[in-house]
């Protein structure tokens, strides 16, 4: 049985702020209008950060090259997640790690934002476990390691970094509602990488 607008108002006065929060920025695609009215009122009502609202607008809007063009400019110059330098511009950096265990191999395809020195940290660290635990099956010997050291070392030698389209497309209501605040946007970018 379905809730009534009335019971989901109740719902969402109960709901912490960063729910609030979460709902706001990652979750209106999936909102019936009149439940977006019910957050935008308590979004409203609790006085929490403007940049909410101006996020549910955007995601309820097509995404345009301008937006992605602007939020990706806004990310690269952000500070490293890693090491907080504002040195040099952020790049995502695709890096490949394989580890296996007997019968069972776990190959992954991942991507770093950070800034030039770690990008490079990190992708030694990927050879370093992939050649230290690589190995340990037939899939892993045979395949999935020499894939994963040829693809990483290659893309190592060409300075090979991915555009960064995807990751404000996947996270563009989390962006819109931090786009100024370069810290927060760090922070962020910190997140996705411990998680891919």
């Amino acid at each position: 049985m379905a809730l009534t607008l009335e019971e989901i108002k109740e719902n969402y006065s109960k709901f912490p702020d960063y729910k609030i929060e979460k709902i706001a920025t990652e979750r209106i695609a999936s909102l019936r209008p009149e439940i977006i009215e019910i957050l935008k009122y308590e979004i409203e009502k609790r006085k929490l950060n403007s940049h909410l609202l101006t996020s549910i607008t955007a995601q309820l809007e097509p995404i345009s090259e301008k937006d992605i063009q602007i939020l990706t400019e806004k990310i690269t110059n952000a500070p490293c997640p890693s090491c907080s330098s504002n040195k040099t511009l952020l790049t995502a950096t695709p890096l490949f790690e394989t580890i296996s265990i007997l019968l069972v191999t776990n190959y992954k395809e991942k991507i770093f934002i950070g800034c030039h020195s770690c990008s490079k940290k990190e992708q030694k660290r990927s050879v370093v476990k992939s050649l230290f635990l690589g190995w340990w099956s037939v899939w892993g010997l045979l395949y999935y390691t020499p894939k994963t050291l040829f693809k990483t070392i290659s893309a190592f030698k060409q300075k090979k970094t991915v555009t960064l389209d995807s990751f404000v497309v996947e996270n563009f209501g989390k962006l819109k509602a931090i786009e100024n605040n370069p810290p927060k946007i760090s922070s962020l970018l910190k997140k996705y990488n411990s998680i891919t």
